[in-house]
Protein backbone atom coordinates (compact mmCIF):
# COMPACT_ATOMS: atom_id res chain seq x y z
CA UNK A 1 0.00 0.00 0.00
CA UNK A 2 1.10 3.55 -0.67
CA UNK A 3 -0.31 7.05 -0.57
CA UNK A 4 -0.68 9.49 -3.44
CA UNK A 5 -2.06 12.99 -2.88
CA UNK A 6 -3.69 11.83 0.35
CA UNK A 7 -5.30 8.77 -1.27
CA UNK A 8 -4.47 5.16 -0.45
CA UNK A 9 -3.23 3.08 -3.40
CA UNK A 10 -3.46 -0.69 -3.04
CA UNK A 11 -2.75 -3.54 -5.44
CA UNK A 12 -4.58 -6.79 -4.85
CA UNK A 13 -4.86 -10.14 -6.55
CA UNK A 14 -8.40 -11.46 -6.47
CA UNK A 15 -9.72 -14.97 -6.95
CA UNK A 16 -13.29 -15.95 -6.26
CA UNK A 17 -16.00 -13.85 -4.67
CA UNK A 18 -15.28 -11.05 -2.22
CA UNK A 19 -17.92 -10.09 0.35
CA UNK A 20 -20.68 -7.56 -0.34
CA UNK A 21 -19.59 -4.27 1.20
CA UNK A 22 -19.65 -0.48 0.87
CA UNK A 23 -17.48 2.42 1.94
CA UNK A 24 -19.28 5.27 3.64
CA UNK A 25 -16.47 7.83 3.40
CA UNK A 26 -14.61 7.21 0.15
CA UNK A 27 -14.99 6.19 -3.48
CA UNK A 28 -13.13 3.05 -4.60
CA UNK A 29 -11.39 2.51 -7.94
CA UNK A 30 -10.69 -0.88 -9.49
CA UNK A 31 -8.20 -1.15 -12.38
CA UNK A 32 -7.79 -4.53 -14.08
CA UNK A 33 -4.12 -5.15 -14.85
CA UNK A 34 -4.61 -8.69 -16.16
CA UNK A 35 -7.51 -11.08 -16.44
CA UNK A 36 -11.12 -10.11 -15.96
CA UNK A 37 -13.12 -8.72 -13.04
CA UNK A 38 -16.86 -8.82 -12.51
CA UNK A 39 -18.20 -6.06 -10.29
CA UNK A 40 -21.58 -6.98 -8.88
CA UNK A 41 -23.81 -4.06 -7.98
CA UNK A 42 -27.34 -4.20 -6.59
CA UNK A 43 -28.96 -3.78 -10.02
CA UNK A 44 -26.34 -4.97 -12.52
CA UNK A 45 -22.98 -6.67 -13.05
CA UNK A 46 -20.12 -4.88 -14.79
CA UNK A 47 -17.49 -6.94 -16.63
CA UNK A 48 -14.05 -5.35 -16.77
CA UNK A 49 -11.24 -6.60 -19.00
CA UNK A 50 -7.52 -5.79 -18.94
CA UNK A 51 -6.88 -2.05 -19.00
CA UNK A 52 -10.41 -1.12 -17.94
CA UNK A 53 -11.41 0.46 -14.65
CA UNK A 54 -14.48 1.45 -12.67
CA UNK A 55 -15.01 3.89 -9.83
CA UNK A 56 -17.53 2.80 -7.23
CA UNK A 57 -19.04 5.86 -5.51
CA UNK A 58 -19.02 5.96 -1.72
CA UNK A 59 -22.06 4.35 -0.16
CA UNK A 60 -22.60 1.94 -3.09
CA UNK A 61 -22.86 -1.75 -2.14
CA UNK A 62 -20.64 -3.87 -4.39
CA UNK A 63 -18.90 -7.23 -4.64
CA UNK A 64 -15.82 -7.93 -6.77
CA UNK A 65 -15.69 -11.40 -8.36
CA UNK A 66 -12.69 -12.85 -10.22
CA UNK A 67 -12.98 -16.30 -11.78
Amino acid sequence: MGKLNGQEVKIARLKGEFVWHKHDEEDEMFLVISGQLKMELEDKTLVLDEGEFVIIPKGTPHRPVAD
